[in-house]
């Protein structure tokens, strides 16, 4: 039997998937994109929601999670998220 947090994170898992398909390009420079990101991590009390999620290239997904400069910061990943809307 799965356990609470097990059934969260499938869930989760399908509404990034499903996002991406409605989002297939990355939404910072319009390349394909790599993966959806989170823009306000579970760890900070995040969810897994369509106004936390943005998808990214590569380049961009590195940069979100400070491993590549310049770093995208959470301040900049919501402007580029409230100029698509």
């Amino acid at each position: 039997m799965l356990k609470k947090w097990q059934l969260r994170r499938i869930k989760d898992r399908k509404a990034q998937k499903d996002y991406l398909n409605e989002h297939p390009y990355c939404e910072a420079c319009g390349m394909i994109a790599y993966q959806v990101h989170e823009i306000t991590f579970r760890s900070q009390g995040g969810k897994c929601e369509e106004n936390n999620m943005i998808s990214l290239c590569m380049e961009h997904h590195l940069q979100a999670h400070f491993r590549k400069e310049p770093y995208l910061r959470k301040e900049e990943l919501l402007k580029i998220k409230g100029d698509k809307v």
